[in-house]
């Protein structure tokens, strides 16, 4: 029968699998790595924050921050939401001139994401045929273990800002116990030779946390609390005026404008809880300079950034129990002031 006939006699095998040197050893290398809640990306940082705003407590707030850090101590930033403790721990680990790798607590943050954990598998296989009658094959799979974040930043002497860190269960934030007192970081369940990592002397740690929140948040041990030097942020009225002044690049009658406005929700609030202050003051003043509207309760586009953003604070407050009946109030506010 006629047709394409495929040859596979020890002959043409031989010569198929033979090099420059009568030798053919075929080695196939596969790496699998699955992307997986534990390879998140590390972010770093070593320049100063753009935006951040010179004021005078801003400044006795990080050199005091730094003189801790620099003792050996963690330093852990708390305030309401919005006070910019974030920011303010961006600036700190930047003026340290060390990398920086920030972390993001959730109750869902386990061992595997700070300690690392398998990420992946490799295979090699070598096919050996030198010798016709001899046929060799090897083959070799081993896991590929990928650090987390705290590990990298222990081992090479980073800042790790851990933000939110109240967020994260109390098991979970238990790790960084013996990486405080003892200087090590044990590595809890994996399949590693040595069973702890060394801290490295530049290691600093820097956490924040928001005492007010009430939801997905957990209360600190305190064998952890006891370990940190903590600092309230809490902002006068001057300094937060110069911030968003400063920032927005506002003039002074604007500035009052928004702040006049946000001390009367306070007014009918009276709940810090909202998280009412600095960032509904950006929302408005950023919205309203960018729609080049006028900062007067005149202005229709400025009325209605008002009105939408402030009416969730009065809601979530129990001032008002609808959108509806907050935005009235707003605007009843406005035209007061007018």
């Amino acid at each position: 029968m006629n047709g394409n006939r495929i040859s596979s006699s020890p002959t043409s095998r031989q010569t198929a699998i033979r090099g420059n040197n009568h030798r053919k050893s075929m080695s196939k290398n596969r790496k699998v790595s699955a992307p997986t809640k534990h390879s998140k990306k590390q972010y770093t940082t070593k320049s100063k924050h753009p935006s951040f705003i010179r004021t005078e407590e801003g400044n006795d707030l990080i050199a005091r921050a730094k003189r801790y850090l620099n003792g050996g101590y963690p330093v852990h930033f708390t305030g309401a939401s919005g006070t910019g403790k974030t920011a303010l721990a961006m600036q700190v680990a930047a003026e340290l001139n060390q990398p920086a790798t920030i972390i993001h607590g959730n109750h869902e943050m386990n061992n595997v994401d700070l300690i690392g954990g398998t990420t992946g598998w490799s295979s090699s296989k070598t096919i050996d045929n030198f010798v016709r009658q001899v046929y060799k094959q090897d083959a070799n799979v081993k896991e590929n273990w990928t650090p987390g974040r705290l590990t990298e930043a222990v081992q090479h002497g980073h800042v790790l800002i851990y933000d939110e860190f109240s967020r994260s269960t109390p098991e979970t934030n238990n790790l960084f116990l013996s990486v405080l007192e003892e200087k090590l970081l044990p590595l809890y369940g994996t399949k590693q030779k040595q069973p702890s990592v060394a801290v490295h002397p530049n290691f600093k740690l820097i956490l924040t946390s928001n005492p007010t929140e009430y939801a997905g948040v957990f209360q600190t041990q305190d064998a952890l609390a006891d370990r940190l030097i903590t600092l309230e942020i809490n902002l006068s009225q001057q300094t937060k005026e110069t911030i968003l002044r400063k920032s927005e690049n506002l003039s002074e009658q604007e500035s009052n404008t928004v702040w006049q406005l946000i001390e009367q929700i306070e007014h009918e609030t009276d709940d810090e809880s909202v998280g009412l202050g600095l960032r509904a003051a950006f929302m408005i003043a950023r919205i309203a300079k960018n729609s080049k509207a006028s900062f007067s309760s005149e202005d229709s586009i400025f009325r209605q950034t008002c009105s939408d953003v402030l009416s969730s604070y009065l809601v979530r407050s129990g001032r008002s129990g609808t959108i509806q009946e907050a935005q009235n109030l707003i605007r009843e506010i406005l035209q007061d002031s007018h």
